[in-house]
């Protein structure tokens, strides 16, 4: 899908999504281009571009959760639209007489008849969404963690049947070497991290929060650079950690992406064979992975004036 093909579309869901890459696809996807900012600008801006991308991809987070944005709460305003009865194609008839009735205790007697008309019901701005923190990241010599994500679409009604701790992820480490886990398929999320920790190391802010735009500036310059939108990235990568890193474990899959039911992923899931492959790369390419990561460990020491010999981080 191109940029101009999403022009076309008037709502970008997981069904517009056909295409399955491979992780160095979308590597691949992600650094082959840099928005045009003026010069100046360059190249910490490319850094913090590709950073964010690699975090949309790594964490399965929404953008606001990553870049942060504003809150919204969906509100009942009664008396934009209140004829129900002139709804065409509504069955007024056969409709559920006891919804009708808590919908009437509910509006202090105004007509239930208004819940039919979803253009009664509005968003309010009651907030702001932060992102990610620099505070809330932390880098050793084998990962690079992620505390205290917050999950953005969650209700305050499943909150108050789960707990505040399904307001949140579980904490994220994202491995910055190959061979960590003993499922292989892990090895293919360094070069991500490597991006991560290239804007870390030589462009992110110290505190606070930790790319310079919100959600809707990120899906801007997502699209212009990849051509995609943020829920692709988020489609890919559910994929890829469904089909390749939790297959065979769905309860595991959902606390990992911070979903109350298992089976909230399937949509985004296509069948793969890679369950009991001895050698992973008959199917997928990891010739790349050292190769790609020793590079930007090499920007990362010119960038900071060190020489190779340094050691990381």
């Amino acid at each position: 899908m191109n940029a101009e093909s999403m022009k076309e579309l008037t709502r970008r869901t997981v069904k517009t999504i056909e295409e399955t890459l491979e992780p160095k696809q979308v590597f691949d996807l992600i650094t082959s281009r840099e928005y045009e900012y003026p010069p100046t600008l360059l190249p910490e801006y490319a850094i913090h571009d590709r950073a964010g991308m690699s975090l949309a991809y790594l964490t399965i987070g929404r953008v606001t959760e990553i870049f942060g944005g504003l809150q919204y709460k969906r509100i009942y305003v009664c008396d934009l639209y209140k004829d129900g009865e002139d709804l065409p194609g509504v069955d007024l008839e056969n409709y559920d007489k006891k919804r009708f009735e808590k919908a009437r205790d509910n509006l202090h007697g105004a007509s239930p008849y208004r819940l039919i008309d979803k253009r009664n019901w509005q968003e309010e701005v009651i907030g702001k969404h932060q992102g990610i923190c620099r505070e809330n990241i932390t880098v050793n010599e084998n990962f690079l963690e992620i505390t205290t994500m917050p999950i953005v679409k969650r209700s305050s009604k499943i909150i108050a049947k789960y707990g505040q701790q399904v307001a949140q992820r579980s904490s994220l480490r994202l491995p910055l070497k190959r061979g960590i886990y003993n499922n292989p398929f892990f090895d293919q999320l360094v070069p991500f991290t490597w991006l991560v920790l290239e804007y870390l190391e030589t462009c992110a802010p110290a505190t606070g929060k930790l790319f310079h735009y919100q959600d809707a500036r990120a899906w801007y310059i997502i699209g212009k650079i990849t051509g995609r939108f943020p829920n692709w990235f988020r489609a890919q990568s559910d994929r890829f950690y469904k089909q390749c890193l939790y297959r065979g474990d769905p309860i595991g899959y959902a606390i990992f992406a911070g979903r109350v039911k298992a089976d909230n992923t399937m949509s985004y899931q296509r069948f793969a064979w890679n369950a009991d492959l001895k050698d992973p790369s008959i199917i997928m390419n990891f010739e790349w992975i050292d190769k790609t990561t020793e590079q930007i460990r090499e920007r990362i020491h010119k960038a900071k004036g060190l020489n190779d010999s340094s050691s990381h981080p």
